[in-house]
């Protein structure tokens, strides 16, 4: 770490083998180039041919403040040299082998996940979209398929007594396709999978008044096209994005009580994914360096007071234990493995 004040930048030499790796897992991540940050791709050219790596020829790496489209430093930068200065020397009593240079990898992480937060607004929106779909799909889903005459003459007496959704397929598919009940049907799935997907029909479709006046009718010719249309947008909408929704479709229809405690979406504050995601990535470098044995504890507070300096917290916690906490807790919670078991499997919108 090399200040340039006149440049008003931090010259970096991140650890070469960490810093590919950590372009190699961007990449894999979002699979787009622009998502390099600037400062990256300012070193390795516009056109890349094959395997995209630095080498020392691509040190030093101009830092001014980390990730300058959302979390990004506003001071001046000699400022932010001698606050991390200052950590450096304040730590080295819990890490004697820290030194300016140590620091530079952790610099470097923060470059990575450029423009999430614009991306994330779009993905967001998606998301909250297809969570949307799924609600309304389990709305419609509880009405149930009423069985009149028509298709009651068309089935024993046990079946009769079965009730429409425990119906086999064939037979379900059958009385939907004679109009014997009142339901919109389409098959899901690929190579070998051919899944009936239904939902009730014999609901009138009213346009509610936002004004609490009274609502109007759609004619029932309407309501039958809103309804091919409603099953067609959930369906296709979901296979377009691969969802867990549309994977369990093809293979089970849904009971009502597994959507309902599904976890819905909702919508994350402002840049913590990314912070979340940086504090991740700061971890892994110090745990993979070899530069320094050093306890989690001093390694989260390291972290904690970087963050802090490029003023990426806002809150100020203020002891070394408040610190390790703070980030002990953003590390548990946010791996692969614990969000998977408290979110992945009931995330049906992904």
């Amino acid at each position: 770490m090399k200040l340039k004040a006149d440049d008003n930048i931090i010259e970096i030499r991140p650890d070469l083998e960490f810093a590919n790796q950590l372009i190699v897992d961007e990449l894999q991540r979002k699979s787009l180039y622009h998502r390099l940050h600037p400062t990256i791709t300012d070193v390795i050219g516009d056109i890349v041919v094959g395997e995209i790596k630095i080498d020392e020829s691509s040190e030093p790496f101009r830092f001014m403040g980390g990730n300058d489209r959302v979390l990004h430093y506003n001071g001046k930068i000699t400022e932010l040299y001698n606050e991390l200065c200052n950590i450096v020397e304040k730590h080295k009593q819990y890490i004697p082998s820290l030194n300016l240079q140590s620091v530079d990898s952790l610099l470097f992480t923060t470059l990575f996940s450029w423009s999430e937060s614009s991306e994330r607004h779009g993905n967001n929106n998606k998301l909250s979209y297809l969570d949307e779909l799924i609600g309304l799909y389990l709305s419609l889903k509880k009405k149930k398929v009423v069985m009149g005459k028509e298709a009651a003459q068309l089935l024993d007496e046990k079946s009769r007594a079965m009730g429409f959704d425990r119906l086999t397929t064939d037979t379900q598919e059958q009385l939907i396709g004679d109009n014997n009940v009142k339901a919109e049907a389409r098959h899901v799935g690929g190579l070998g999978v051919n899944k009936l997907v239904y939902i009730p029909s014999d609901m009138d479709i009213i346009i509610a008044d936002r004004s609490g006046r009274e609502g109007i009718v759609v004619p029932e010719r309407i309501s039958n096209k809103i309804y091919k249309l409603i099953l067609k947008e959930i369906v296709e909408e979901h296979q377009r994005n691969d969802t867990t929704f549309y994977i369990k479709l093809c293979t089970d229809d849904f009971s009502s009580i597994e959507l309902e405690s599904r976890s819905m979406f909702r919508r994350s504050k402002k840049n913590v994914k990314l912070l979340n995601y940086l504090i991740l990535l700061m971890d892994r470098c110090i745990v993979q360096s070899n530069r320094f044995e050093i306890i989690k504890k001093h390694r989260y507070v390291l972290i904690y007071d970087i963050l802090r300096a490029l003023r990426y917290i806002d809150y100020n916690h203020p002891t070394r234990e408040d610190k390790y906490t703070y980030i002990r807790t953003t590390v548990r919670d946010n791996t692969q493995e614990n969000l998977a078991k408290s979110y992945g499997e009931k995330q049906l919108y992904r």
